[in-house]
This record gives structure tokens, C-alpha cells and sequence, in this order.
């Protein structure tokens, strides 16, 4: 079963490379330049790194104590023990916790310091944006270099976790 799967993956394979057109040759270079960035990887400071993992730790669990002792809340990531203690502290029914909502229900209930604190502190918790370095870690070589990870814009070629082009300017 398991060969006559993989027999007609590879005749799926060759169909489509009958298919496709040959690649232009200024694409044919990008690709090229795309391979040899990605054999040679992107250097990045590994102390930096580890220690920014370090410090995002130290804040998350810091706020994540600050939202129990603001809300009383056991599970302060219980989405509905949260729309409960944001009813009886305000009187507002809230239907979601989305950090795209979080905003609005804010400015509504401004004269509720904790819940405003509270819901602050659950909009910096949400962001992911910290989990790269981690991932930075977790893809790096030996020589403190991520390589594979779509450098060039050949999204194509990105087998790993990581890719610079989604870091904010600078951060890689």
C-alpha cells in the first residue's frame, strides 16, 4: 500500500513537471541566489536571542501574576471565568475576548481601573510576536545561522520554522 502510495505521488510529480512552463531566466537567477543565501544562512546573535527569551519569560509570568492579583481570577486564561468577572465588575456583557475587540470594550468600561488593567495585561500576553525567538533557537546551526529559511522572497524554499521576512525590520 505504502509503495503503490508513493508510486503515484511520484507519477502526480512528473504530470505537473510536464505541465509547467520552464522557469523565465531572471527567476532562474532569484532562485539560484535564494539557494545560495539559504546554504549559507543568516547569522544572528545568539546571546542576544537567548537572552530576550529570557526577559520575555520573566515579563510574561510577572503579568500573568498581575492579572490574577488584579481579577481574583484563578484561570485568568478561562475565557468564560473572565466574560463572568467582567460582568459582575462592570455590569457589560462581553461576547468576545479578541484582541481586536479588547480595545473597544476598554474605552466602554474606562472607569473600571482593574478590568481595563486586567484586559491590558490579556492584549500584552496575546502578542506572539516573541515567540521567534524561541523558534530562532529551535532552527539555528551550530554556527549560530539559520539556514533554509526563505530568504531571498522564494517562499518556496522555506523548509524550517523561521523566516526573517516575517520579523519586523531589524529584529533578525
Amino acid at each position: 500500500l505504502y509503495k503503490e502510495y508513493n508510486r503515484q505521488d511520484v507519477e502526480t510529480e512528473r504530470a505537473i513537471r510536464k505541465r509547467l512552463l520552464p522557469l523565465d531566466p531572471a527567476e532562474q537567477e532569484l532562485w539560484c541566489i535564494d539557494q545560495r543565501i539559504n546554504d549559507r544562512g543568516v547569522m544572528f546573535d545568539r546571546i542576544f536571542v537567548e537572552n530576550a527569551a529570557i526577559f520575555d519569560t520573566a515579563i510574561k509570568t510577572g503579568l500573568r501574576e498581575e492579572a490574577k492579583r488584579v481579577s481574583g481570577l484563578d484561570n485568568p486564561n478561562s475565557v468564560t471565568q473572565v466574560k463572568r468577572w467582567i460582568l459582575e465588575e462592570t455590569g457589560m456583557k462581553v461576547d468576545s475576548l479578541d484582541k481586536r475587540v479588547i480595545g473597544d470594550v476598554i474605552n466602554q468600561i474606562t472607569d473600571h481601573p482593574n478590568v481595563v488593567r486586567f484586559l491590558e495585561i490579556r492584549r500584552a500576553l496575546s502578542k506572539t510576536s516573541t515567540a521567534k525567538y524561541d523558534t530562532m533557537l529551535r532552527c539555528s546551526c551550530n554556527d549560530d545561522r539559520i539556514r533554509g529559511a526563505g530568504i531571498a522572497g522564494c517562499s518556496i524554499t522555506c523548509g524550517r520554522a523561521f523566516r526573517c521576512s516575517h520579523s519586523a525590520s531589524g529584529e533578525a
